[in-house]
């Protein structure tokens, strides 16, 4: 009978000792620090155009792919079909006081439509906090369009 409840004991502070590590908040050796302060929040409307002739709307986000690199997702719709609608993508890095260009900027765009959806990766080292940079435009008979717009700020791991 001694040796049921002794087990029973064991037991039971085994579970106790499981539970309570099983409880503990879970904290990632994996997870950057970063680098800089964070840069200041910015509020970031929806974006509509108005007092345009050509641009109506855009998107931009920017993503943490885990390896160093961000996917930067942009979209820009006209109010009708233009000889060609686009966007220029730049990664800006914080650098604990201003935002500066990294790398080098790269162009996606659509002829003879009224939208364009696209995705640029660029090389991010880990530990900053960066943001797209975007201007789309648009370009018809001549006559080009462009405002520039900025995404939300993320840090990468």
């Amino acid at each position: 009978m001694k040796s049921k409840t002794k087990r029973l004991a064991v037991a039971a502070a085994s579970l106790a000792v499981l539970f309570t590590f099983a409880a503990a908040p879970y904290s990632s050796s994996a997870e950057t620090v970063a680098k800089t302060a964070p840069p200041p929040i910015e509020f970031r409307p929806l974006t509509d155009y108005t007092g345009y002739t050509y641009l109506l709307s855009s998107s931009r986000s920017i993503t943490d792919n885990l390896n160093q690199t961000a996917s930067i997702a942009v979209s820009t719709r006209t109010k009708s079909i233009v000889d060609e609608v686009g966007a220029i993508v730049q990664l800006q890095q914080w650098t604990g006081s201003a935002w500066v260009d990294n790398g080098t900027a790269s162009t996606l765009s659509a002829a003879n439509t009224n939208f364009l959806s696209g995705t640029s990766a660029k090389s991010a080292p880990s530990g900053y906090y960066y943001r797209a940079k975007v201007i789309h435009y648009a370009k018809k008979s001549g006559v080009t369009e462009q405002v520039t717009e900025y995404s939300d700020s993320i840090q990468i791991q």
